[in-house]
């Protein structure tokens, strides 16, 4: 997938998440949108690895253990889900997954200075 397979929205490129994710999945990704400096700056190669390969793995990346705790929660309460990762070139990155009522259906990936 690339970036010109991605539509447009508010400055964010949103792409389709799979909704039928791999059985050893703790939860589908739903929807996501990508942020104008994760287009930027971002090899699309590691976003996509880390949120299809790590995040919804419950691979939480760089996060402290504290976050870390906080994301294992968030999976029986319904808190959002936060990974922090380092791209290939260096550059930290934001995965976030949020819940609604019928289902973690949104993620975000951004920088740091996007939050």
């Amino acid at each position: 997938m690339t970036t010109e397979d991605a539509s447009k929205k508010g400055g964010f490129a949103v792409l389709n998440g799979s909704a039928t994710p791999r059985t050893e999945a703790l939860f589908a990704p739903g929807p996501f949108a990508l942020s104008p400096g994760v287009l930027a700056m971002v090899p699309l190669d590691d976003v996509i690895h880390c949120l299809f390969a790590r995040h919804i793995y419950g691979d939480w990346g760089n996060l402290d253990r504290p976050d870390r705790k906080r994301n294992d929660e968030a999976l029986q309460d319904g808190s959002p889900v936060i990974s922090l990762y380092r791209a290939s070139n260096r550059i930290k990155f934001w995965i976030v997954t949020e819940w609604n009522e019928i289902g973690r259906t949104w993620t975000t990936v951004f920088l740091s200075n996007e939050w």
